[in-house]
This record gives C-alpha cells, structure tokens and sequence, in this order.
C-alpha cells in the first residue's frame, strides 16, 4: 500500500537538524548477495537433480567379455518445481515534500524511494530464509505465490513434506537437534552428513541467538577468514570451523535467519530465480504527489537437497 508523506511531517528540513542522517536500519543482506543468479521466463521454474551411482565392489570384467554383459540401468532424475515470488514498495510524495530543502538528503522522493529499497531487500532476504513450501497464486482465495525457502529444499524434493535420505547413501541433511538449541554434537553431524552426501559445505550461517554455541566451538581454533572469496568489493572477515574430516565453513551471521537454527551450505549450490528484475516505476499523477512503485518477481533454487544442511532446535513441546 502506497504511503503518501506530507511535507509537515518531515523531520530532516534545513532549519531543525544537523546537515546528516543517520539510518539505523539494517542494511545487511549476506545470503542473497552470496548466491548465484539465475532467470526464469515464467512464474513457475522447473530444474533437475541427480546423483552418482553407488559403488560396484563387483566391477571385474573375464577377458574377451560381452560388451551386452555391462550394466547400463541408471537412475532418473528427480524434477524440482518452484514459483516466483511477486514483491513491492511504493512511496508517495507530495509536490511540497519534494520541494522542500531537507539536510542530508536530496530529493524526498529519491531519499525515500532508497529506503524503500532496502526495505525491500531486507524482505527478500527474510522470505529466502523463512518462507516455506513455494506455492502457486490461487485467485480464488486471493492467495499470492510465493517462492520456497531454504528449509522447503534440504533433504526434500516436495518442498518440505517429506525427508528423505540421499539417493545414493540414504544419509539426511536435515537435523533436528535434542535440545532447544543446535549443540556443538549437532553441528558436526551436519558437516559429517554432507560430506557423507558429497556436498561441499563452506558456510554456517545463523542469527545471533548461536553466538554462545558457536564462541564455544571457535575457542578451540580461532581463525579468520574473508566471506567473498571472489570479489575484492567486500572485505568482511568472520571466524571459521572445522571438523574432523577437515571441512572448514566460515561462521556467517545473520539477523534475518530463524532464531535457534543453522543453515550450512555452499553459496554456488543456490540460485536467485529472476522472473521480473527489480524495477522502479513512476505512477500516473492525479493530483500534487509522486507516486512510484518498486517491484520484482523473484524466485530461489537448490541444486541438489542433499549439497546442503540445516539443523533446527527440538519442536516446542
């Protein structure tokens, strides 16, 4: 819904404040600015998984063998299904706003529409790690579609309903843990299930609700290491983990993740699924306002159930 601001009620002009502002609002966004990219040219995107076939201790050929005598079954592989998520901000401005001078600020409309923004990122970033199943729209009761989690993906190939272990060693990624916390037992069993899969985990991420789990487990071996690996446009460096098997995930802090949970993955086996890039749109004007709207049709992807984990806290009683 459209928020239409009055020039009275900006705070910000150039007689009340100093020449700055101070935005607390969190501008952190590490999950959706890890992954990959990717493009749909519907709402509903499809893809597909695969895995290897299990070792053959009995693979030893007589000379002059029959060609007919080699094994030539495979598996098929297991169809995804996903939808975009249609998203969107509007600010509305009135004529005297935007021609006010404000400090600290051009434009209201373009500082406003820059907060909006990133209001939009944050909610972005909240539906790729909390949302649940993707849904299709359903116009009879008015339900919008929306895109499927992280959860909806891990070890489940309909979106959450069922767990199912790996194809190939039947191993789980998903894990519950005993305690109304994932422990540091619960961790390592996350890392020794992927590798055990095959996956390639070099991320933990959580909400600070884990700082006292994970300060436990770093004590230990306190290291440092960059989150963007491939780009020199971010330099933050956070602590890592590894485990017996020699995996090391850099720890990776987020306020948008549930509370009491943990995902572990690796930002190349995920996908931001673009239908309609983000795009900001001016709208008709029936009176001394600037209405604009921004918006986007977004979807995520896996590329395989079991390349990732996640590990939540025991269910409420």
């Amino acid at each position: 819904m459209a928020t239409e601001l009055m020039s009275y009620e900006l705070n910000g002009v150039k007689e009340s404040i100093a020449n700055w502002i101070s935005n607390i609002s969190p501008r952190d966004f590490p999950f959706q600015s890890m992954i990959g990219k990717g493009s749909t040219t519907q709402p509903k995107f499809e893809w597909q998984t695969d895995s290897d076939e299990a070792v053959d201790p009995d693979n030893a050929l007589m000379e002059g063998f029959e060609f007919s005598s080699l094994d030539s079954t495979f598996a098929p592989t297991i169809p995804m299904t996903g939808y975009t998520q249609k998203m969107g901000k509007a600010v509305k401005v009135t004529g005297d706003a935007d021609a006010q001078s404000a400090w600290g600020r051009g434009k209201e409309s373009t500082y406003q529409g820059e907060k909006k923004a990133r209001a939009l990122k944050r909610d972005l970033e909240y539906a790729f790690l909390n949302n649940g199943a993707s849904v299709a729209e359903n116009k009879s009761d008015k339900t919008p579609r929306r895109l499927g989690g992280y959860l909806s993906m891990i070890s489940s190939t309909d979106g959450g309903v069922t767990v199912e272990g790996d194809p190939l060693t039947g191993v789980t990624t998903l894990i519950t843990s005993a305690s109304t916390k994932p422990t540091e037992d619960d961790i390592y069993a996350a890392m020794s299930a992927l590798w055990a899969t095959g996956g390639k985990p070099e991320v933990l991420m959580c909400s600070d609700t884990m700082k006292d789990v994970i300060s436990g487990l770093q004590e230990a071996t306190p290291q440092r290491s960059r989150i963007f690996e491939k780009t020199t446009e971010f330099s933050i460096e956070v602590n890592t983990i590894t485990d017996a098997l020699g995996q090391t995930v850099k720890v990776v802090y987020n306020r948008h993740m549930p509370a009491n949970t943990i995902y572990i993955f690796t930002p190349d086996d995920w996908q931001a699924i673009m239908f309609r890039a983000p795009v900001t749109e001016p709208q008709g004007k029936s009176g001394d306002y600037k209405l604009s709207v921004l918006h986007m049709d977004i979807g995520l992807r896996h590329r395989n159930p079991w390349a990732s984990a996640a590990i939540l806290p025991k269910p409420a009683a």
